[in-house]
């Protein structure tokens, strides 16, 4: 029995000892893990400093692209932004006042006013340069006081209006000089709805009152001093007896530009039918005020009118 004791005791201690060096060896493999996971954090780590660097780089980029454009800001017209030296942008008069008429560009700093290519009456194109710069589109009134005459129970307009639009209306010949002197040329659509506030466009059986106040020589009463073609050697311009100040400033028809000097046509808001209106017209080599209608799409003056009293 002491024999089967001493055996037993053997066998205790040697389990035991197994026992315990199992768990250093699970320590072990338990501190090797976790060493393990050491260059795992240790890697996570690096990429989020090499997705940093890549946020920077990307920030550097886009300051970098913000540094090769220039800021572009216009007033009165379209073509503000920013854009890079040597860009060309279109800009466009943007005319939101009837009573007002656009009366050319601005340019700040003023160095870059040759930069600034007119294109005709109410555009432009402008090179940019490497620097901020400020256009503006100026405006003033289309007319004041002393650009009325009363004839009869009317108010008359003693120039051609000249109020931009951004369709149906030009220039004589797209020139930009022509519109300061002459007007615009307005289609009849157009010109129904261009008039001032407080304004309008006369009627044909207006136009036939101040023809019939007028008598005979009408035409010529109407009629400038000077601007007028001779007529085979005799003056065609006009006495101005009313102070009306009638020029030739001509038609625009099918896209062509004709008669600028000889005669002076004047749309009414009359309509013969849909697609013609009654107008009248001056001529240099007559003393009359003739009525006639044509298209709709043919390019008059326009003289509005309000009521005198």
């Amino acid at each position: 029995m002491r024999i089967l004791w001493l055996i037993w005791s053997a066998l205790f201690v040697l389990a035991c000892s197994t026992q315990e060096s199992g768990k250093n060896i699970s320590s072990k493999v338990s501190n090797s893990s976790s060493s393990a996971k050491v260059p795992k954090h240790s890697v996570s780590i690096q990429m989020e400093s090499s997705s940093s660097e890549e946020s920077s780089s990307s920030e550097a980029e886009s300051s970098s692209s913000a540094a090769g454009a220039f800021s572009l800001a216009v007033q009165g017209a379209s073509g503000s932004g920013s854009y890079a030296e040597g860009f060309q942008i279109s800009l466009g008069v943007e005319n939101k006042n009837d009573a007002l008429c656009f009366n050319g560009w601005s340019v700040s700093p003023s160095k870059y006013s040759k930069a600034l290519k007119v294109l005709s009456a109410d555009s432009a194109k402008f090179t940019m340069p490497a620097d901020s710069v400020q256009i503006i589109a100026g405006f003033k009134a289309c007319l004041d006081d002393k650009e009325t005459v009363v004839i009869g129970n009317l108010r008359w307009m003693t120039k051609n209006l000249n109020s931009w639009t951004f369709s149906g209306s030009s220039c004589y010949d797209k020139k930009r000089d022509n519109c300061r002197k002459y007007g615009r040329l307005y289609d009849f659509e157009t010109a129904k709805r261009i008039c001032p506030k407080g304004w309008r466009l006369p009627t044909d059986g207006e136009w036939t009152a101040l023809a019939n106040a007028l008598g005979e020589d009408g035409g010529t009463q109407l009629k400038s001093r000077d601007g007028w073609e001779n007529d085979e050697g005799s003056s065609g311009n006009g006495n101005d007896g009313k102070g009306f100040r009638a020029l030739p400033a001509g038609i625009v028809y099918e896209g062509s530009y004709m008669y600028r000097g000889f005669h002076a046509y004047f749309w009414t808001s009359t309509e013969r039918d849909s697609s013609t209106a009654y107008y009248r017209s001056l001529s240099y080599d007559a003393s009359d005020i003739y009525r006639y209608h044509n298209f709709k799409t043919a390019g008059y003056s326009v003289r509005c009118v309000q009521n005198a009293n």
